[in-house]
């Protein structure tokens, strides 16, 4: 590829010093193709050897807080999975498949407790949007993750 793209250069500069400038002779022309060749291969091994450093940064920096916001998400889980559990076993909410959504959701059996519910669906939502979104994991079979919060 590198030798591709510097033959490439060394001819784009040739063919225009000859039409642009005809009064210069042939080993005139060569020459200065070439340095200019040399010049702009440099200039061009230098630009990617900086964006691919840069790149590689990026992509450490996407990785870690993607693993970082996974915690998050494991944390929630594992803490709403308590609270949950307490609830169901006070019969303070029941889950609820809805048909509209096709999702299962949570129904809060007193006033007390309804705005807490809205709260955890709302959580839950965020919580399967990022596991589609960042991770591009659907609920479709056992096999997969649990990517909702109950």
């Amino acid at each position: 590829m590198k030798n591709y793209l510097k033959e490439e250069l060394s001819s784009n500069f040739l063919k225009i010093l000859m039409e642009d400038m005809p009064e210069l002779s042939e080993a005139q022309t060569r020459r200065i193709a070439e340095k200019l060749t040399d010049s702009s291969f440099s200039s061009y091994l230098t630009n990617s050897t900086g964006l691919r450093s840069q790149l590689k940064e990026a992509i450490v920096d996407v990785e870690k807080h993607r693993a970082q916001f996974k915690n998050y998400i494991d944390i929630t889980q594992k803490q709403t999975n308590t609270i949950l559990k307490k609830f169901k076993e006070k019969g303070f909410i029941t889950k609820k498949y809805d048909e509209n959504t096709h999702k299962t959701i949570l129904k809060g059996q007193t006033t007390m407790v309804d705005e807490m519910v809205f709260f955890l669906n709302e959580l839950n939502d965020l919580v399967i949007l990022f596991y589609k979104e960042v991770y591009k994991v659907d609920q479709t079979s056992m096999e997969t993750p649990q990517i909702t919060l109950f």
